[in-house]
This record gives structure tokens, sequence and C-alpha cells, in this order.
């Protein structure tokens, strides 16, 4: 169980015979959102981020990494293919998607930050003595922290404009820059009520509309049940 600001989540890793039992729960500190008047009233739906998006390079963003650099990579498309990196290079990544993928292009990932913020990649680095930076990999509005320089590899854009909001009271954010896109073109979305995940999302979400409406959830879907429930 790992303590955060806004509550306690914890994960829960087992195995039965023929049923594996990988579970995570947040038990959040404070008030939820107040309930909509029906299930109709939330919205988290759009399609796909890969049809939503069309995701362009940056070119000479990024060089070879050596064996003092630690990389922190919020997306697998945000690490160039061209890129050569040192097997004592640490790689940690955003969450277990990004990891399977980069995985599959034969790279070594050390960790995860289970989509909880770059709270493990900051909390190991006494493990790494021998690295001396840290590069975060992202586009070029992605979240700046001070315990990593903010590398853009790639830009972002979409394909499709936004969709008509007006008649929702609560929404669940995939991204920082899903919200930035939407109340650009609806303002008035700062008097909804508002939950996104546990990591960055939910500091960007906290900086533009307040945390007294937005929530921290683990999923869309534990958002939508706790909501009805």
């Amino acid at each position: 169980r790992l303590r955060f600001e806004y509550g306690d989540v914890e994960f829960i890793r087992g195995s039965w015979p023929d049923d594996p039992d990988q579970r995570a729960r947040l038990y959040r500190f404070g008030r939820g959102l107040p309930p909509p008047r029906d299930a109709d009233a939330i919205w988290h739906d759009e399609m796909p981020d890969e049809d939503l998006r069309c995701r362009q390079p940056v070119p000479g963003s990024l060089g070879d990494i050596g064996a003092d650099t630690g990389l922190l990579i919020a997306r697998a498309d945000a690490l160039p293919t061209h890129c050569c990196i040192d097997d004592r290079a640490v790689v940690w990544t955003a969450g277990l998607a990004t990891w399977r993928k980069l995985a599959a292009r034969g790279i070594w990932v050390t960790g995860s930050d289970e989509s909880l913020g770059e709270t493990s990649a900051a909390a190991v680095r006494n493990w790494y003595p021998q690295t001396v930076r840290w590069l975060k990999l992202s586009h070029e509005q992605g979240f700046p922290t001070a315990q990593s320089q903010l590398v853009p590899t790639y830009r972002t854009s979409r394909r499709h404009p936004t969709a008509d909001v007006s008649c929702y009271s609560h929404f669940y954010w995939q991204s920082g820059t899903q919200l930035r896109e939407y109340l650009a073109a609806v303002p008035s979305l700062v008097n909804a009520w508002h939950g996104c995940g546990p990591g960055n999302t939910y500091r960007i979400a906290s900086q533009l509309l307040g945390r007294e409406r937005v929530r921290p959830f683990l999923s869309a879907r534990q958002f939508r049940r706790e909501l009805l429930a």
C-alpha cells in the first residue's frame, strides 16, 4: 500500500489455480464527487487515442543515451526508434502498457510508475548512483517536473474536433492534453465535476480547475461505478 496526498493506493498480486488475481484499489481521503442526476450525465468516452490524435516526431530531439542517464518515458512512441540506449541506462515507464511496447522493441525496462505519476522513479533514484541526469520523454505540452528535464520528442494534434459535451455534468479525462482542449472549447467546464487518473493528469486538472472540482480515480470504470453507486 502506497500513500499519496489524495489517499492510499493498494496493489494486490496473487495467483490461484487458473485465476491470477491482480487488482489495485484507491482509498481516497475526503469526500467524493456529488452524484450526477443520472447515468446519462457522465462523460468519459472518446474514440481510441490512436485514432483521435496525429503524432509527429520532433527531429533531432534526442541522441544516443549513455550509462549515466535515466529515461522517464510517457509513451512507447516517445522514444525514437533510431535512439541507441546503453544497456546500463535506467529506463522507467509511466505504466505497464508502455513497458510492454518497449519490451517488444527489445528494450530492457527497469521499472514502471503504475500510472501513478513519476512516483516510483523518484523514490528509487538512490538505487542508481551512476545515473546523474534524468530525462522525461513526452510531447511538447508534457507536464514538467523538478525531478527531470523534459525532452519533447513528438508533437500531437487532434484529427477530430472536440465533442459536444453541453449536456454533461461529470467528466473523466484521459490526459491533461485532452482536458486543456475541452476547456479551450468549453470554458464553462470549470463549473462541472471532474475525475481523472491519479498521476500527472490529476496535477494538471487540479491546477486548471481547482482541487474542489477534481477527484482522482484509477480508471474511468471506477469513476462511473462510484458515481452511480
